[in-house]
């Protein structure tokens, strides 16, 4: 019994470092065009519908990878668009104070 809950612990553990090794792949990429590409071309390579190479484990960890890539992509997008709009709004103000 101890045996079987050191080697789930362990699997947990793998999965979440490889995860994190796709998110890794898909936010070092330039852009995120080719991180959506490599993501698709990493499912439909793991996907169980494919007969000769699918892997139900590696394609719910390439999926879980995917999800932080597109949380931490989407906050980026938010941040910047934040700050454009802040610029925005200083700019308007010197504009009417100059006025």
């Amino acid at each position: 019994e101890l045996m079987h809950v050191f080697c789930e612990i362990n699997l947990e553990n793998a999965r979440k470092t490889q995860t994190y090794n796709f998110f890794d792949k898909y936010r070092l990429l330039n852009s995120h065009k080719d991180a959506k590409k490599l993501h698709k071309q990493l499912a439909r390579k793991y996907h169980t519908d494919n007969l000769e190479t699918g892997n139900i484990e590696m394609f719910k960890v390439i999926q879980k990878g995917w999800e932080l890539y597109i949380n931490n992509y989407e906050s980026k997008q938010r941040k910047n668009k934040k700050t454009v709009l802040t610029q925005q709004t200083q700019q308007a103000s010197k504009l009417y104070l100059l006025a």
